[in-house]
């Protein structure tokens, strides 16, 4: 399976079992999430550390998730200890925008803040 869940309190966690997610993955993972965070979800982590690559459909995904969850009130935070993942992150600028743990026990405390 490409994502596995859990829940931590109120916190969804989504992990993704994948070295290098493609457009397909980056589709399914919108619906997913979009489902759970219409269901009540507001606090996400998307689990990255098995992940060695992300092309721009993915990263755009993420993106999505993280606007969509702003709007109504909620955060994304993700996990991840890559250094092409935080690279992509740190050029895109997206790392200024949503906050990147090198592990999930970091990302879950930083929701207590």
């Amino acid at each position: 399976m490409n994502f596995s869940s859990e829940v931590k309190g109120d916190i969804l966690i989504e992990k993704l079992n994948l070295k290098r997610p493609s457009t397909k993955e980056a589709g399914e993972l919108k619906t997913l999430l979009l489902d759970k965070i219409n269901n009540g979800a507001k606090k996400v982590l998307i689990d990255l550390s098995s992940c060695e690559y992300m092309n721009s459909s993915f990263l755009g995904t993420i993106i999505f998730i993280y606007k969509t969850l702003s709007e109504s009130g909620g955060q994304l935070k993700l996990v991840t200890s890559q250094t092409d993942i935080k690279i992509l992150l740190e050029i895109t600028g997206v790392e200024k925008f949503i906050e990147a743990y090198e592990t999930k026990k970091k990302a879950l405390n930083s929701f207590k803040k």
